[in-house]
Formats: C-alpha cells, sequence, structure tokens
C-alpha cells in the first residue's frame, strides 16, 4: 500500500516539467547552470516525455536518450526518467556521482548528498522506497526493497539493508537504527544547528 501510495504521488509530477523545473531552479540557490539542476532537468525532460502520445514520446525520448547520456558525465546524476521523484527533491552537494536506479521512488522533500547509491540488491528483488523529508548522507548506500519512513536520516556512509522506521537515524554498516527521539511528529530540523551536524 505504502509504495502504490509513493508512486501515484510521484506519478502526478512527471507532466508537470515547466513547473517542476522552476521549483528546481529556486531550490538550488536560483542558479541554473549548476550540476544540480542541470541533471535534474534532463530527468525531467524525460520523465515528461514518458506522458506524451506515442509519436512525440518516440522523438523526445530518443533526444532524451542522447542528452542523458551527456548529462551523467557533465553532472555525475545517474538517475533514468523512470524513477518516481515527489515534490522537492534538493541534490545537496553534487561534487561526486549520484546513482538512483531507475526503479526507485523518492517522496517529496528528499535530500541527497553526493557519493550516495540507492539501487537494487543481490539477494533480494525490488527497489527502495523513500518517504517524505528524508535525508541522505555523503557516501551513503541503500540497498533492496527497503522503505526508509518520513523524516529519516542516513548518516554519511552508512549501509542500509533493511527498513528504516519513520524519523529515525540509520547509522553505520550495517546500518542500526536510532530514535531521533526530538524530532518525533516533525519530519524537518527545529533549528538550524540540525541540519548542520557534521557526522549525517
Amino acid at each position: 500500500m505504502l509504495r502504490a501510495a509513493a508512486e501515484a504521488k510521484a506519478e502526478r509530477s512527471r507532466p508537470q516539467f515547466w513547473r517542476n523545473l522552476r521549483a528546481d531552479v529556486r531550490r538550488h540557490d536560483g542558479r541554473f547552470l549548476t550540476r544540480s539542476v542541470l541533471g535534474l532537468a534532463v530527468f525531467r525532460f524525460g520523465a515528461w516525455a514518458l506522458t506524451r502520445g506515442p509519436l512525440l514520446r518516440a522523438v523526445a525520448m530518443r533526444v532524451y536518450g542522447i542528452v542523458e547520456r551527456l548529462a551523467r558525465w557533465a553532472t555525475g546524476l545517474h538517475m533514468h526518467c523512470t524513477a518516481l521523484v515527489g515534490e522537492d527533491l534538493h541534490l545537496i552537494h553534487v561534487e561526486g556521482p549520484i546513482s538512483i536506479h531507475p526503479d526507485v521512488v523518492l517522496g517529496d522533500g528528499v535530500g541527497l548528498m553526493h557519493g550516495v547509491t540507492i539501487g537494487l540488491s543481490p539477494d533480494h528483488d525490488g527497489a527502495p522506497i523513500l518517504g517524505d523529508n528524508v535525508f541522505v548522507g555523503t557516501g551513503a548506500v541503500i540497498l533492496g526493497p527497503v522503505i526508509v519512513g518520513d523524516g529519516a536520516r542516513i548518516a554519511a556512509n552508512s549501509l542500509v539493508l533493511t527498513d528504516v522506521p519513520p524519523q529515525c537515524l540509520a547509522i553505520g554498516v550495517p546500518a542500526r537504527m536510532i530514535p531521533r527521539l526530538s524530532l518525533v511528529g516533525d519530519p524537518r530540523p527545529r533549528n538550524s544547528s540540525d541540519t548542520k551536524d557534521s557526522g549525517v
């Protein structure tokens, strides 16, 4: 049920290319010529193309296929347009590759640092689902059919192979879960110092 709800929410944003792109620019310091926004622009175009009629879709997807290969090299963002992404995806620092499997589902307000990998596990079928307001730290890896609950945080360089409850911190290799008691019921940080936690 959670997967179906997340997919439905992400699917609704697909056709809204220009609205999504303007929001991406605002969220990334108002600059279009950054690796974050350029990578997202290509992703948004491909997602938009998937919603068009057969003829336009065929032409647009051919263009997307060419541009997407260039964008991977130029931006470091490896995210195929079939991934389902909610509102307000924030690529905080694309200083290293970000790899997201085509079957991944991301909720609203997800924040990803550089070096993140979200994909399949060799031992299990299915891709991760990230809920709303999830933050994934630098170098973290999330693999398999896991569900990361709303407001959860994945610490830098952690390996997540099991579900992460809402509002929890997942840390370590493999990750262990630590309740974030001060934030229960509030998926967003309450003060600026919380967003500057160097370990997450």
